[in-house]
C-alpha cells in the first residue's frame, strides 16, 4: 500500500460501511483522505484485539473490494487486517500488535480503501488467519490431554511402562 499521510483533525462525514470496535461506538463517519480512502483515529489502540468491518450499501463498481489497514505511529507502517467486498459484505478481523505497542497506550489509524479485486487477491493468504488459529488451538488441546493422560503412566519395571487411563477420562461409557 502506498503511503498516506496521517489524517489531521478535520470533518467527518458518512461513508457506506462501519466499523465496530468492541465496548466502542458502531462507527460510520470517516475523514476522507483521497477519492478511494478513509481514515479513523483509534484511541487507546493497544485495548483493540478485533475489528469488525461491514457494509452499509453495496459497491458500486465491479471487482472491487475495500480493504483495512490500522498503522501504528508514526503512521509510516500499515498493516493489512483483510477486505470486505459485495460478495462478502462484513468481516471479523483480529488485530495483533508488535511488542513495542500492546504495552502502552497510543492512538493508531484505521485505513480503509477501494482497491481493485486482483490487488487484493494478492495480499490474502491461502490460509484464513482464524482457521490457523483453530488449528493451533486444537494442537494445544491435544496435547494437554495426551499430557494429562500421561500423567497416569505406570511404569512395571525397567524395561516395560503401560498407560493406565481411567475410565472417567471416556465420556462415551
Amino acid at each position: 500500500m502506498e503511503e498516506t499521510p496521517a489524517p489531521q483533525q478535520t470533518q467527518l462525514s458518512p461513508v457506506p460501511f462501519g466499523v465496530v470496535i468492541a465496548g466502542r461506538p458502531v462507527q460510520n463517519q470517516m475523514q476522507q483522505v483521497t477519492d478511494l480512502r478513509w481514515a479513523l483515529p483509534i484511541a487507546e489502540a493497544q485495548t483493540v484485539n478485533q475489528i469488525t468491518v461491514f457494509l452499509t450499501a453495496p459497491i458500486n463498481a465491479n471487482n472491487v473490494g475495500l480493504t483495512v489497514y490500522i498503522s501504528p505511529p508514526p503512521y509510516a507502517e500499515f498493516v493489512y487486517l483483510g477486505a470486505i467486498s459485495n460478495q462478502y459484505p462484513s468481516a471479523v478481523l483480529p488485530v495483533r500488535w508488535p511488542p513495542p505497542y500492546n504495552a502502552n497506550s497510543f492512538q493508531a489509524q484505521l485505513i480503509l480503501g477501494l482497491e481493485s479485486a486482483e490487488d487484493i487477491g494478492k495480499k490474502v493468504s491461502p490460509v484464513l488467519p482464524q482457521q490457523e488459529e483453530y488449528k493451533l488451538f486444537a494442537k494445544f488441546i491435544a496435547e494437554d490431554l495426551f499430557r494429562f493422560m500421561e500423567s497416569f503412566n505406570k511404569q512395571t519395571d525397567q524395561k516395560n511402562e503401560f498407560l493406565l487411563i481411567p475410565t472417567k477420562v471416556c465420556f462415551f461409557q
